[in-house]
């Protein structure tokens, strides 16, 4: 490789060299967030109500993030995510029919 401080050729031994790309927002995340009432990151991803409290929740009552929206992430973590909001959506739908039951 080529030091950019120096440009001095030099040669380091690996075990293992992982390449990977880099991941983009959806150029229609400004669109959506405008549809549904919700916060982009500085990135343009979707900004969940509180990273370490409230990492699947919106500001926007109702709607929950998984997965890339959010950023970069593994398959496992996105299933967890997912496997989350679904049961986000679960409880939500619990509180809606309970109040319907009381009219």
């Amino acid at each position: 490789f080529e030091d950019p401080k120096d440009g001095r050729h030099s040669e380091i031994e690996f075990d293992m060299v992982v390449l990977a790309v880099a991941l983009e927002p959806s150029e229609q995340n400004a669109r959506l967030a405008e549809m549904l009432d919700l916060e982009l990151d500085a990135h343009g991803f979707f900004k969940e109500l509180d990273s370490t409290s409230r990492p699947l929740e919106t500001s926007n009552r109702g709607v929950f993030l998984a997965g890339t929206c959010q950023g970069p992430k593994d398959i496992p973590e996105t299933v967890a995510q997912a496997s989350g909001a679904a049961a986000k959506v679960c409880t939500l739908f619990s509180q809606i029919n309970q109040t319907t039951k009381r009219l």
